[in-house]
């Protein structure tokens, strides 16, 4: 009986190994490219199949050359050469096949290696857009996440949803939002809905905003006069809060960007400096600045300072001086236009508690010129009035262009717009001629309307009573709105409206 030999030889194994490791290497490329390219929002293997790749005629393409090596079937538009040397040399020449094989997958496995460990540049300057929006009100990162949903990629709407948690903070932080917990609670549903996409459950980008917005739920949870939530509930949402900031920053994924492990170590020391846990807030500002300089955490570390007791003025002014000439050199005042004035706001309250309102009102001006927001808005405001410069305070505060408030008008208002420390700092920069316009100012932040008879009808201890009430709610309020207690005298604005 003939036997048959269905071994290849030595030689048609190292054609086949050869080819295959070509092929690898090709695949290598292309994903080498789809990684540095746009296109890394797209899955690699609706990358591979997509049109763009005309993955098919590639195919096609690489099984016609097989053909030819392995059969010898003629390619009339393939270059003559090069197929010659292929097919009769190359693929003949056992060293040649070996040599080109290892390199072929050393190449790939660096490929692979690379891809694998390694954020792509698009998904890098998308999390640093997303992460400094507060630098161009958020216009940059609105349009690339436009184009991420026009193209049907559902990172895109992942993306939108975690924009909307940091939008949230800055409205709270800079433009004065109330500060209540309705909005981050459905954030926090909506982040934490759509478990079955494994890949965004498992997203530091997801753990990132998760964090920041069980931290608003927090700070609302901490105010019962807004929430009605206990202390208990409060600190439960601070821990969750560290939690995921934690998750981020011991994350070895690759799509937890070292600007993304700064930022959650930055606002971990933030949680621990609104609960004044000063110590442990320090440690996590210190250990980002020792990695990344910035001026974010520079000038939250210098309002820890401040914050300390006694205030750390000396500390605070030499880090603020320090690293405004360092962003002056750098170009950061520029680029970074908002921690940029957030700097110079804390030199300008540095100045205030030395009880030097003139150079806190220059420093506070220059951070208004950069950035006219809400919070810069009420800083210069208190200054000023501070200085007994009242009218300059109230043209300041009425280019906000807020709706005006009057005894007359404080109950229609109080229907359709939301209470804020605008109004009390605005009752304060109110002259004394003003008084029924100032109890009205007073009454609509403590959210009591009330109408311009009875407001007329107020008695001088019922005024007095609301000054303490009003007073006592800003200590209670928590965030930016409680640091100007820590000027020596703004308690004395409302004491001294007694003789009124």
């Amino acid at each position: 009986m003939r036997k048959f030999n269905i071994c290849p030889s030595r030689l048609t194994c190292w054609q086949i190994f050869s080819f295959a490791a070509l092929t690898v290497l090709a695949v290598a490329a292309v994903l080498l490219y789809h990684h540095q390219t746009e296109d890394s929002f797209v899955p690699f293997g609706s990358y591979l199949l997509s049109l763009r790749l005309a993955v098919p005629p590639i195919i096609g393409l690489f099984s016609s050359y097989f053909l030819l090596f392995m059969g010898g079937v003629t390619l009339a538009d393939a270059p003559r050469k090069v197929l010659q040397f292929l097919r009769n040399i190359f693929f003949q020449t056992e060293w040649m096949m070996i040599l080109v094989s290892l390199v072929s997958l050393l190449l790939s496995g660096v490929v692979f290696a690379f891809t694998a460990s390694s954020a792509p540049p698009a998904y890098t300057q998308l999390v640093n857009q997303l992460l400094g929006a507060e630098s161009d009100d958020g216009f940059v990162i609105e349009q690339r996440i436009k184009s991420l949903k026009v193209a049907g990629n559902d990172f895109g709407d992942h993306i939108d949803l975690v924009y909307k948690v940091f939008k949230e903070r800055k409205a709270r932080n800079t433009d004065g939002a109330p500060a209540d917990g309705t909005k981050p609670r459905i954030l926090v549903r909506a982040l934490d809905a759509n478990q079955i996409d494994a890949a965004w459950k498992n997203h530091p980008l997801r753990w990132h905003a998760l964090a920041e917005a069980y931290s608003m739920w927090a700070q609302a949870a901490q105010n019962p006069a807004i929430t009605h939530s206990s202390q208990k509930e409060a600190t439960g949402l601070r821990e969750k809060a560290l939690t995921m900031y934690q998750k981020v920053v011991s994350s070895n994924d690759w799509r937890a960007t070292d600007l993304m492990r700064f930022s959650a170590e930055q606002n971990r020391g933030n949680i621990y400096l609104y609960t004044n846990n000063l110590s442990e807030a320090e440690k996590a500002y210190k250990s980002v600045l020792a990695k990344n300089r910035n001026l974010s955490t520079s000038g939250n570390l210098m309002a820890l300072y401040l914050m300390s007791q006694p205030p750390r003025i000396s500390e605070c002014e030499q880090l603020g001086l320090a690293t405004r000439e360092w962003a002056l050199i750098e170009g950061k005042a520029v680029t970074e236009g908002s921690p940029y004035s957030g700097v110079l706001s804390t030199l300008g309250f540095a100045k205030l508690i030395q009880q030097c309102p003139k150079e806190g009102t220059d420093y506070l001006l220059e951070a208004y010129d950069i950035v006219p927001d809400m919070l810069n808005t009420l800083n210069l405001a208190v200054s000023l009035i501070l200085e007994n410069r009242h009218k300059e305070a109230l043209k300041i505060l009425d280019m906000k262009k807020l709706p005006h408030l009057t005894a007359e008008s404080q109950l229609d208002l109080s229907k359709k717009q939301d209470a804020s420390t605008f109004y009390l700092i605005r009752g304060l920069a109110l002259s004394r001629e003003k008084l029924p316009d100032k109890i009205a100012h007073y009454l609509f932040y403590l959210e009591r309307p009330t109408s311009s008879i009875d407001i007329q009808k107020i008695a001088v201890e019922g005024y007095q009573h609301i000054l303490i009430e009003a007073l006592a709610k800003l200590r209670a309020s928590g965030g930016s709105d409680a640091d100007f207690l820590l000027i020596p005298g703004f308690d004395k604005l409302f004491e001294l409206q007694k003789s009124e």
